[in-house]
């Protein structure tokens, strides 16, 4: 089997992006004038550089990928910043976004991150529970975002379900084992909000939350960014430093998040909490609303921490994991804009990531 399966439009910058990208990978290519014509799609992961607003295009690939057998991931590449062809990128079942355009290098890089090519990665000892648990939480972010975007409505059953498999995969199984699975097949937002929920529900164990509670950490990792669902791609992924016009759209997700969210009366208060004040501060220094320590909940601290930890442990294309023990010493040192009672409970769980 090859390492990817490319459906790619018959424009020669696809094809020149693609003849690059099989100097790293075995790339099986069907070209998008014979999609129509396929009857179905061989199983395993899969590259998609089509018209997303091509209707009949689209609707012969809908017809195609419901019927794979294959749990394989989905990268979509799509323009930046066009919000509608990234609704129906996830409607199809996106695993992950490629911008376009994109250099042959940065389209290597982000495919090999996306596929979990990356050296030190190529063994997988995750349990059949674990994976379920990945491609439950996977699922909702997918859902939870395309809602974000108009598209569906947001299932909190299915975000229920999705936060029982974390919570349960962490107490049987262990955070640093969930960081190794989530790196290995997540990258960007999707990647950053698994570690969250993951390290949250990890917290909630440590400290002898009841079961419930944990779970409701864990569905507080989950929901916590999507408000990222409707910044733009270019200002989520950009490699170097953020203009500051460019910082005010990227703070603006909490505010969002918490827009989407509270249109429902079944999202309860302290959900609604966590999406907009995860990041304040105890100074006051934070925002939105530059909350201070008397008027941020206890569930928005422990989410704030766990936050601000997986931005250090996760794997960006521009930049390497830190350790457990190298990302904590940064997190205690925010010690004052953080709770250091909480900072403390949480070294163990942070000691418990090993080297990347």
């Amino acid at each position: 089997m090859p390492d990817l399966l490319a459906i790619v439009d018959d424009g020669p910058g696809a094809k020149q992006l693609m003849s690059v990208a099989r100097s790293y990978f075995t790339i099986e290519i069907v070209e998008s004038a014979t999609l129509c014509d396929a009857t179905d799609l061989p199983d395993g992961d899969l590259y998609v550089d089509v018209d997303l607003g091509d209707g009949a295009l689209v609707s012969s690939l809908r017809r195609m990928l419901t019927a794979r057998r294959s749990n394989g991931r989905m990268i979509f590449a799509v323009p930046r910043g066009v919000h509608a062809a990234m609704v129906q990128a996830y409607a199809l079942g996106a695993t992950d976004l490629v911008p376009l355009p994109i250099g042959p290098a940065q389209l290597a890089q982000r495919l090999s991150t996306a596929l979990s090519l990356l050296p030190g990665n190529s063994t997988d000892a995750t349990s059949a529970a674990g994976a379920q648990a990945l491609v439950d939480g996977a699922g909702v972010l997918r859902s939870i975002f395309a809602a974000a975007r108009g598209v569906g409505q947001i299932d909190l059953a299915f975000l229920g379900h999705a936060s029982q498999a974390v919570a349960d995969t962490i107490a049987d199984e262990g955070f640093g084992r969930w960081i190794a699975t989530v790196q290995r097949h997540h990258h960007g937002t999707f990647q950053h909000s698994l570690l969250v929920a993951g390290g949250a529900a990890a917290f909630g164990h440590h400290l002898g939350m009841r079961r419930s509670d944990v779970e409701r950490l864990a569905t507080a990792g989950l929901l916590h960014d999507i408000g990222k669902a409707r910044v733009p791609l270019e200002i989520l992924d950009k490699v170097t430093r953020l203009t500051e016009a460019e910082m005010a759209v990227m703070r603006s997700h909490t505010v969002i998040g918490h827009d989407i969210l509270s249109t429902r009366s079944d999202v309860p208060a302290e959900l609604l909490d966590v999406v907009r004040h995860h990041h304040e501060y105890l100074d006051g220094s934070g925002y939105p609303d530059g909350l201070t320590a008397a008027e941020i909940p206890d569930l928005v601290r422990v989410v704030t921490i766990t936050d601000v930890f997986a931005a250090l442990i996760e794997r960006r294309s521009y930049k390497r994991p830190l350790p457990g023990p190298v990302a904590f010493e940064i997190v205690h040192g925010m010690s004052g804009r953080l709770e250091e009672a909480l900072i403390r409970a949480f070294r163990p769980v942070a000691m418990s990531v090993s080297a990347p």
